[in-house]
């Protein structure tokens, strides 16, 4: 399969050396027969499981009435999504409103423009080993290594991770300290004037407790 990906595919990530022909729970069938158990449930998209027999039906009866309506059109599933999200916010907390799009990178971008409308702030801060996203803004906010062609974000800044973690289940974790940034294109102007939101998303190993 490599050779396919060499020819045929832009490599924009590593892909792993294996064909999957179908899925079901949490497990990937290749196409030799061999089982791949997902550990990232298919990319963060399917928590319920691969082939979940209520999502597969739900999936199905939605397909048979209507597939696809663009920004432009609303339809009964669309405001009842966004009812549902919205009644499971606290009232009192204030109005919110939904703004439904197709990836995790337009969630991030969006957010990101809803946070600097709201605080007049065009500096965002993120984490050196953070993953949010493959478009062009979240592209400047991950932490992968940059491309000489792709320049720099004005106003970005990226707080250095930490070089240990904690250790897991009661060990001795090493101090992680006060926050410490690197620049990235800010002309001299500190992330305290100019810092609209922090997207938080750290990679490091999931720290687990006793009890």
């Amino acid at each position: 399969m490599t050779t396919v990906y060499a020819r045929k595919l832009a490599r924009i990530q590593p892909f792993a050396d294996v064909s999957v022909a179908e899925a079901e729970g949490c497990w990937y069938t290749d196409e030799t027969g061999g089982k791949h158990l997902d550990l990232l449930s298919g990319c963060w998209c399917s928590g319920l499981g691969h082939n979940h027999p209520e999502f597969v039906r739900r999936l199905r009866e939605q397909a048979g009435r209507l597939i696809h309506l663009g920004t432009g059109y609303l339809s009964r599933e669309v405001t009842e999504g966004a009812e549902a999200l919205l009644s499971t916010l606290d009232p009192a907390a204030g109005e919110y409103k939904v703004a439904f799009v197709s990836t995790g990178s337009e969630a991030v971008d969006l957010a990101v423009k809803f946070a600097k409308a709201a605080t007049g702030r065009p500096g965002v801060v993120s984490f050196e080993r953070g993953y949010y996203g493959a478009s062009t803004s979240t592209y400047h906010w991950g932490g992968l290594p940059k491309k000489d062609f792709m320049g720099t974000d004005p106003g970005s800044y990226h707080l250095l991770a930490p070089a240990r973690v904690p250790r897991a289940v009661g060990g001795h974790g090493a101090s992680l300290g006060g926050p410490s940034y690197r620049q990235r294109g800010d002309h001299g102007r500190g992330p305290d004037r100019t810092l609209a939101c922090l997207p938080a998303q750290l990679h490091h190993p999931r720290r687990r407790r006793r009890g």
